[in-house]
C-alpha cells in the first residue's frame, strides 16, 4: 500500500485562497488551523464560515514513484470524500463521487507512471449543487433552513442543528492510498459476539470477496482468520444472494469484553483475515475489534 495522506495543495475556484492542507481533513479545518479565518466557535464567527460553503475547491497531490506495482490489480482508494467531486490522475478523469459515506476505488494500473504523478480532486460546493437540483426537481419534504440538503449524501448535521454550529464542510475526510493485489481482495470483514458461556465466547465472522472471480474455482479459495496472532478458523467461500462471501463461527476462551468508558476496559482484539488461493496468500486485512453482547 502506498499512502497519499499528508500535505496536499488546496485552491478555491476563484483564486482567492491557496494553502497547504491536510488529508484526512477538511477545508474549513485547515483554514482555522492556519489562522486564515477566525475560529467558528467564538462569538458569531459561525456566520462568517458560510462564505466558504459556496465555494468549490481543488485538492492537488504530487507524488513520485520509482517502481510501479507489479500485481494484477492496482487501485486508487478514497475511503471518504466530502462530498461531490471529480477525480483526475495525470490528466485522466477517473470518475466522480457523490456520497460522503462510501469508499471509492478506481483502476489506475494503466494510468500510474514512474516518476511524477499528479492527482487532482475537484470538490463542488455542497450548497450550490443541491440547490440546483432542488430548483430542477422541487423540494422533497425538508423544513430545515437548508431545504435542499436531502439532495446530497452528506452528514446532515453540518447544515446546522439545535446542538451544533452550521459548518458545511468540504474535503477529503478519510485516508487516500494506492492498493495493489493479486486476483481478488476481501471487503466487509467483521466479527461479533453471539453468546458467552463460562467465559467462552461464540464468535461469528463474515466478509465478502470484492473482485470478480471464476465461480467454478471457488474451492481453490480459503479465508484464514487469526485472533491475536493465533489461527482460530479456516473457512471456504461460497456464492450467496449478495455476492461471494465467507461466514462461520469459532470459540474464544477466556474472552475479554469491551465495556463503555467507566464500566470496564475497552479491550480490542487484533483480527487478521487472510485470503488464500491454493494455499498462497493473496490478500489480507487487519482490524481491531471490540466484543460485547
Amino acid at each position: 500500500m502506498i499512502s497519499l495522506d499528508g500535505k496536499w495543495q488546496i485552491n478555491d475556484d476563484e483564486g482567492e485562497f491557496t494553502f497547504t492542507g491536510n488529508v484526512p481533513g477538511t477545508v474549513q479545518g485547515d483554514l482555522v488551523s492556519r489562522k486564515l479565518v477566525p475560529h467558528p466557535y467564538v462569538g458569531l464567527n459561525e456566520k462568517y464560515m458560510r462564505y466558504f460553503e459556496n465555494k468549490s475547491w481543488t485538492y492537488i497531490k504530487e507524488f513520485e514513484l520509482d517502481n510501479l506495482p507489479v500485481e494484477e490489480n492496482v487501485e486508487l482508494v478514497f475511503e471518504g470524500i466530502d462530498t461531490l467531486s471529480d477525480i483526475y490522475l495525470n490528466g485522466r478523469c477517473l470518475g466522480n463521487t457523490d456520497n460522503m459515506f462510501l469508499e471509492y476505488r478506481f483502476d489506475i494500473k494503466d494510468i500510474l507512471k514512474n516518476g511524477k504523478n499528479i492527482l487532482k480532486v475537484n470538490i463542488k460546493s455542497p450548497v450550490k449543487e443541491p440547490r440546483a437540483l432542488e430548483r430542477t426537481y422541487g423540494k422533497i419534504g425538508s423544513t430545515h433552513e437548508e431545504s435542499a440538503r436531502p439532495y446530497i449524501r452528506k452528514a446532515q448535521y453540518s447544515y446546522g442543528w439545535d446542538w451544533g454550529a452550521r459548518l458545511v464542510t468540504s474535503g477529503i475526510w478519510r485516508s487516500v492510498y494506492i492498493e495493489s493485489y493479486k486476483k481478488a481482495r476481501l471487503t466487509g470483514c467483521t466479527a461479533y459476539l453471539e453468546k458467552v458461556c463460562d467465559k467462552e465466547g461464540k464468535i461469528r465472522i463474515s466478509g465478502y470477496i470484492a473482485s470478480p472471480i471464476d465461480l467454478n474455482d471457488l474451492q481453490s479459495y480459503r479465508v484464514e482468520v487469526k485472533v491475536n496472532d493465533k489461527t482460530l478458523s479456516k473457512l471456504s467461500i461460497e456464492y450467496g444472494p449478495i455476492g461471494i462471501q465467507f461466514n462461520g463461527t469459532f470459540t474464544l476462551k477466556d474472552i475479554r469484553l469491551w465495556f463503555p468508558n467507566g464500566l470496564g476496559e475497552q479491550y480490542l482484539y487484533s483480527f487478521e483475515f487472510k485470503l488464500k488461493y491454493k494455499d498462497i496468500e493473496i490478500y489480507k486485512e487487519k482490524k481491531k475489534i471490540g466484543l460485547r453482547m
